[in-house]
């Protein structure tokens, strides 16, 4: 999932919550009253405010630089969120932003030890591939781990995986029982390694 289609999915729901499809005075309300909620280091508000500015609106033009200042000001104010988005965001790079899979990797750590379940995976990928880390399949394994203990069901597929191709000690036992509760957690990967681990048992 790349930093615009995370930002994008996150934005609808952002939309929906706050009322920003009714009037246009509705709409500048609001994002004023983001604005000084952000100022009062309300982080989750600064959030909503770098996703507007990445997506844009009918009214509210895409900001490359305001998005990246509100992204930094709600990871600086604790919303796991901001600080997962600006981990994609150096992991990825961009046109004025090169890759930087150490600044990636402070941010998706910040995310995750703030709970905020997509930090925790990501950062498993980024030691599961050796991404500007060592690679290390024990780090992945128990950032997968937290992610899944979170409620994230990629985090449940991912470490199901790492035992059923036995990048762990193989154990279809445990690759069958995460693999369930990835689906359950209604991760589309998940479901068929399930069905594939338990045809294979029948």
């Amino acid at each position: 999932m790349n930093v615009l289609s995370l930002a994008g999915s996150l934005f609808t729901v952002f939309l929906a919550l706050t009322g920003l499809t009714g009037c246009e005075d509705s709409r500048d309300s609001e994002l004023a009253a983001l604005k000084a909620s952000c100022e009062q280091h309300n982080g989750d508000s600064c959030s909503d405010l770098s996703d507007i500015y990445t997506r844009g609106t009918k009214d509210t033009p895409p900001d490359t630089d305001l998005a990246l200042n509100y992204a930094l000001k709600g990871c600086e104010y604790d919303s796991g969120r901001s600080c997962a988005s600006l981990g994609i965001l150096h992991a990825q790079g961009s046109d004025t932003m090169p890759k930087d899979f150490l600044k990636a990797r402070d941010y998706f750590e910040k995310a995750c030890s703030l709970n905020y379940l997509l930090g925790c995976d990501y950062l498993g990928f980024q030691y599961l591939k050796g991404d500007g880390v060592p690679q290390d399949y024990l780090k992945a394994a128990a950032f997968f781990e937290k992610a899944c203990s979170l409620g994230e069901g990629q985090g449940c597929y991912n470490l199901a995986s790492m035992y059923q191709k036995g990048v762990l000690a193989s154990n279809k036992g445990k690759a069958v029982f995460l693999a369930r509760l990835a689906c359950e957690l209604d991760s589309e990967p998940g479901c068929k390694l399930y069905r594939d681990l338990s045809g294979l048992e029948q």
